[in-house]
């Protein structure tokens, strides 16, 4: 079993620390207790500290004011949210003027629109990209549906639209126990549905947020540190554990959030029953 470590052990015993938003700070009920107190200890003590969340649905004041309002001192510069991916990813791919679908709120179209996409309504015939942000912010099955059979049709006619996933995550934790979807099951469906009509040679989701290292570069340079030395804290297995344990970094998985346990041979290096102090 992993050994258990304390919030302040945590700001002891490592050199900077990144921090999951939902499951570890909060959730969509409100702020974690010992939220506050863990960001306030890390700020006393001048650990480097950021909040790497899989969010593509808010901008980044959005995301500060949420924080303002929960009474979290998280200000914009300690926040990389998986949106902010959108525009290094299409500026090495070229995808600039691309017309661009997007699943999400109007935020979610904001950060394409930044990075160069012309964004195009769900029912568009001819996306050269489809980017699925979140869960909300469109009719979801009429969308879905729209997306698949529109993406059939290019890719029977040749042509196959680029298909792009900041937020990798399946689910959240929505508060009070329970737990809703997000933009990896939107991703999924949407995979599945292909691979029912072309097979293995389906088109997949190109993911930019936790695990991949797109994000985990990213905050590491943000924060000017990497290695076992850096704590990646997280609820989210198959995400943050998964993806802090392929950058190099020390995975703590906090039992606030989704999950209490490790997935076989995929493990956390410690876990945090609480960040209450």
């Amino acid at each position: 079993m992993p050994p258990t470590k304390t919030a302040a052990e945590i700001v002891e015993q490592f050199d900077a620390v990144l921090l999951d938003s939902y499951g570890v700070l909060v959730d969509g009920a409100g702020a974690l207790p010992g939220a506050r107190a863990l960001l306030e200890r890390l700020e006393e003590s001048a650990t480097p500290w950021l909040v790497v969340s899989n969010d593509a649905s808010r901008s980044l004041s959005a995301a500060a004011d949420r924080y303002t309002k929960l009474h979290l001192p998280v200000p914009a510069d300690k926040i990389l949210v998986s949106a902010a991916l959108i525009a290094p990813y299409f500026a090495a791919e070229k995808l600039g003027g691309s017309r661009c679908i997007v699943l999400g709120p109007p935020d979610s179209a904001a950060w394409v629109e930044q990075a160069g996409g012309v964004v195009v309504p769900y029912q568009d015939p001819s996306p050269d990209v489809v980017v699925a942000c979140d869960d909300a912010g469109y009719p979801f099955v009429q969308a879905v549906e729209a997306v698949i059979s529109t993406l059939v049709d290019r890719i029977r006619a040749g042509v196959t639209p680029r298909l792009v996933l900041p937020n990798p995550d399946r689910i959240y934790p929505a508060g009070g126990g329970r737990i809703a979807l997000t933009a990896g099951s939107t991703a999924l469906v949407i995979e599945s549905a292909l691979a029912a009509v072309f097979g293995p040679d389906a088109p997949a989701f190109v993911g930019l947020g936790k695990p991949h290292a797109f994000m985990f570069d990213e905050a590491c340079r943000r924060i000017g540190r990497s290695g076992p030395r850096v704590a990646m804290l997280g609820d989210q297995i198959l995400t943050d554990v998964a993806g802090a344990k392929r950058a190099g970094l020390s995975a703590g998985l906090v039992a606030t959030g989704i999950a209490t346990a490790g997935h076989g041979d995929l493990q956390p290096d410690f876990v945090v029953r609480s960040l209450v102090p």
